[in-house]
């Protein structure tokens, strides 16, 4: 049974004073310039509003899709990780391992983490542990923006988007000057990041890079392994929980003649970590590396009133993974694994008389692992997509029919077919609607796993899903943004992790599953220099394997509710924030034992901060507010309340 605990903060050393101290130094002195914005300013120092048009998102095309996008600097300015860009996303299932730095996966719309395809600029991102890519791995200081394609995408993706997409775009190197930004807070946390965009000849480029360092020690509450005996329950130290991690990001862009574009990205990270395991079976030797590199070149060209995009990418990883004293699993594991992935492209968009367009998409992709004991397994993957998008009624109806289909050399021939369709029923008021097949092929981790608490299975067939939803935009008032949609999905041959011994997972095919729900979500500025973005999601989750302990069941991990809502203030000098997520309780296993529930979760948090002029701002924030300690996953503690400050800088070059 999960427990809650509202410990002394002091405790544990969740309370660092060298970072308080400065924290309390700062922000008194900043605080004579908020009363000294409110004087009349001089011509040097006019305020400037910036109006941020809606940015079309890359991850699709399709009009008829339902996106959310999330942009980095609608976070604030003090410290952001990826995983509080996905809390912002409707239909989102964030799990974590507990602290900052460790292990966070993204599910979507009752799909798990290993059933969503997770992109960098359009790249697919391998799973490095067979349970999902890995989020806390991927530093939001490079990340402009986070794209969520909810629902099959299959037509555009290909294997793997059972759920959806989420595309990480990095930020633009559109934009001049430089920029910095240094982190401080509990659990003796530090994050950094430097970075410029500059212009040479007809290139134009971008350097940042991105440093974190955390000891990863809390405190949390626990029950000695005794769950009905509250006299021996005490306070626990959660250590073997530090992470250091380190990355750069490398971009340029090229105008060539005849409108070519040429572009070409670089991304390097690489991260040590403690691996801490699950309570009462606490590793103090057991660690985890892991470090990833992605190159992709790619170029654009117009074509008339058509265009056409052609490119190649190359993404490496790699993950150790020692336990030598058997800490986890009883049995000492040393385990290397290297991944190699290389993709070759061309995508085209041609228009079909005034009104229609037809899109096309061709591409290569092979794949490979190092790991001796399964003979270093490899996967080629040709693939192609064609769809259409007819316009009637002067744009007010889109029919958007499609049809992708890809040979696997290790699992024949696939094929999902999609049909969309978009009603603009006025000029503020949208309908979308969706119907799609997909499928996923296991991927090698699945297959060839042997690190931690995953076992590999090289049985798995591939799973597949029918999946609809139906979707309501309202853009009426000024400002505000309304969605509220509904979604259905039936999975066959659903892969599951399941227990295989006391420590230990196999995934496994487990039959079928029916998932639907609603979603709601709302963006809008209420008054001048407040804006609110929320979201709610209704999940209902069904086991329809057929077996008897476990048909109708919820599927674990999947709770009915989760909710989020932010609101950020700018008045003057003075920035503000407060954002709240909830996560209902939710079954950790096929049986829907009462005493595995993981218990709700609810998060508060808030900051304030200064802007301090010459681009300099300087925010305090305080994380989880109500110290609503729960676990996660299956005992796998989660942090308490906790501190940080940020102060950055941006500096642009003036146009």
């Amino acid at each position: 049974m999960s427990t809650r605990s509202r410990s002394k903060i002091t405790e544990g050393g969740i309370f660092r004073a060298p970072p308080m101290l400065l924290v309390a130094t700062v922000v008194l002195a900043a605080l004579p310039a908020v009363a000294e914005d409110t004087r009349e300013k001089d011509e040097l120092d006019v305020e400037v509003i910036e109006i941020r048009a809606p940015r079309k998102p890359e991850v699709s095309d399709l009009p008829s899709a339902l996106v959310t996008v999330v942009e980095t600097e609608d976070l604030g300015p003090g410290m952001v990780t990826t995983s509080m860009l996905a809390r912002s996303a409707p239909a989102t299932r964030i799990r974590e391992l507990g602290g900052p730095g460790q292990l966070v996966t993204m599910g979507l719309r009752g799909a798990a983490s290993h059933q969503i395809l997770v992109q960098i600029d359009g790249v697919p991102i391998p799973d490095p542990t067979g349970m999902g890519v890995d989020l806390s791995a991927l530093p939001a200081d490079f990340i402009e923006r986070m794209e969520v394609l909810r629902g099959a995408a299959s037509i555009q993706a290909g294997s793997g988007a059972l759920g959806g997409v989420v595309n990480l775009v990095t930020r633009s190197e559109r934009a001049g000057g430089y920029f910095g930004r240094l982190s401080a807070g509990s659990y003796g946390t530090w994050k950094g990041s430097v970075g410029t965009a500059f212009e040479a000849g007809k290139s134009r480029f971008l350097l940042v890079a991105s440093g974190l360092s955390t000891a990863g020690d809390f405190p949390f509450p626990w029950n000695n392994g005794t769950p009905y005996n509250p006299y021996d329950d005490r306070l626990g130290i959660r250590r073997n929980n530090d992470v250091l991690r380190g990355g750069w990001l490398l971009k340029s862009s090229t105008r060539l003649g005849g409108g070519l574009d040429i572009h070409l990205t670089h991304q390097m990270v690489a991260l040590e970590r403690g691996a801490a395991g699950l309570l009462g079976f606490t590793a103090e030797a057991a660690r985890d590396s892991a470090w990833s590199g992605l190159i992709d070149l790619r170029g654009r060209v117009p074509l008339g009133n058509a265009s056409l995009e052609a490119g190649i990418n190359l993404l490496m990883d790699g993950r150790h993974f020692r336990d030598p004293l058997g800490e986890l699993t009883g049995v000492s594991i040393d385990s290397r694994q290297e991944g190699k992935f290389l993709e070759a492209f061309t995508a085209g968009l041609f228009p079909l008389g005034e009104t229609h367009l037809i899109r096309s998409r061709l591409s290569l992709r092979s794949c490979g692992i190092r790991a001796a004991a399964f003979g270093d397994p490899e996967r080629t993957e040709l693939d192609a997509s064609v769809g259409a998008e007819l316009a009637f009624f002067s744009d007010r109806l889109k029919i958007l029919p499609g049809i992708w289909g890809g040979y696997f050399t290790d699992a024949g021939l696939q094929w999902a077919p999609a049909v969309g369709a978009l009603v603009s029923a006025a000029d503020s008021i949208f309908i979308r609607a969706n119907l799609a097949r997909a499928f996923r092929v296991p991927n090698f981790n699945e297959l060839f796993q042997n690190a931690g608490y995953a076992v590999g299975n090289t049985n798995l067939d591939p799973e597949y899903v029918w999946t609809a939803d139906l979707g309501v935009e309202c853009t009426r008032w000024q400002g505000w943004r309304l969605t509220l949609a509904g979604f259905y999905s039936h999975y066959r041959d659903l892969i599951v992790f399941e227990l295989i011994s006391n420590f230990r997972y196999m995934p496994m095919n487990v039959g079928a599953a029916e998932i639907y729900g609603l979603e709601f979500e709302i963006g809008g500025q209420p008054i001048e220099g407040l804006e609110i973005f929320g979201h709610y999601t209704l999940l209902l989750t069904a086991d329809r394997s057929g077996q008897p302990n476990r048909e109708g069941n919820d599927l674990p991990g999947r709770p009915r509710h989760t909710a989020g809502l932010r609101l950020n203030g700018h008045w003057g000098r003075l920035l503000t924030e407060a954002d709240v997520y909830l996560v209902s309780s939710n079954f950790v296993n096929q049986a829907n034992t009462r005493d595995k529930q993981l218990a709700a979760r609810l998060l508060l948090g808030a900051g304030v901060g200064v802007d301090a002029g010459g681009g300099m701002t300087v925010m305090l924030q305080v994380k989880n507010m109500l110290n609503d300690q729960v676990h996660d996953v299956r005992g796998l503690p989660l942090p308490g309340i906790s501190f940080f400050l940020t102060v950055g800088i941006t500096r642009k070059e003036k146009s």
